[in-house]
């Protein structure tokens, strides 16, 4: 029963990486040692592109506090508001490291940070923090993406539709990418003290990105 063994092995695996992971303060040079070991594993023979991590890690984006709190559904298993920053800062490497591209993750984040009327200001200054992980780590990539003409199916276009605030076309496009890079200044001064510096680095990522793809400042 081979097959079934390295299946129970990835699904084990996948679950004790993203634990620790959200154990480990998105600051903390352990996340990117994390980064290196999947590194390792999808050169491995059997594990290449990491089969599996996708699909163990949208189950996981159903433990978002940042949404459960405000529906008032929470769940045990739900992480704590740090424990979610952390998780998203992990996942915006992998995607920055094209380990595994999960775009809607990116897209849902920005979303419910930049494109949202705040409801809870304790979950607001955890959203804009994790937004400000996607593009400290991944912002190059999500440029890249914006740039690109990305074919969506229906499914895509409804999972990665605008928010109330942005009037655009849903998915990844440089209209969208303006959008989140002024909201983000804008919020700047709304967000509580301890986020300010995500936010700063969030606003040099955007810079780099655009200079590095030569894309226009926006």
């Amino acid at each position: 029963d081979g097959y079934g063994s390295i299946d129970a092995l990835r699904y084990c695996l996948w679950l004790t990486i993203i634990d620790v992971a959200a154990h480990i303060p998105y600051t903390d040079p352990g996340q990117s040692l994390l980064i290196q070991i999947l590194e390792t594993l999808d050169l491995t023979s059997g594990w290449e592109g990491l089969p599996g991590l996708g699909q163990q890690m949208r189950e996981d984006w159903n433990h978002d506090p940042t949404f459960n709190r405000v529906w008032g559904s929470p769940h045990p298993h739900d992480y704590t508001l740090d424990q979610w920053i952390n998780v998203s800062s992990f996942a915006a490497r992998v995607q920055s490291a094209s380990l595994v591209t999960w775009i809607n993750f990116a897209v849902w984040q920005l979303r419910a940070a930049l494109e949202e009327n705040w409801v809870v200001a304790e979950n607001a200054d955890t959203k804009v923090a994790v937004a400000c992980e996607w593009i400290v780590h991944s912002g190059q990539r999500i440029l890249q993406l914006c740039l690109q003409e990305r074919e969506m199916g229906e499914t895509a276009l409804r999972s990665e539709g605008p928010g109330i605030l942005f009037a655009g076309l849903p998915g990844t496009n440089l209209e969208r990418w303006g959008f989140w890079t002024r909201r983000l200044k804008e919020l700047r001064g709304q967000v509580c003290e301890a986020v300010h510096m995500s936010v700063d680095q969030a606003l040099e990522a955007i810079r780099s990105a655009e200079a590095k793809l030569s894309g226009p400042a926006i």
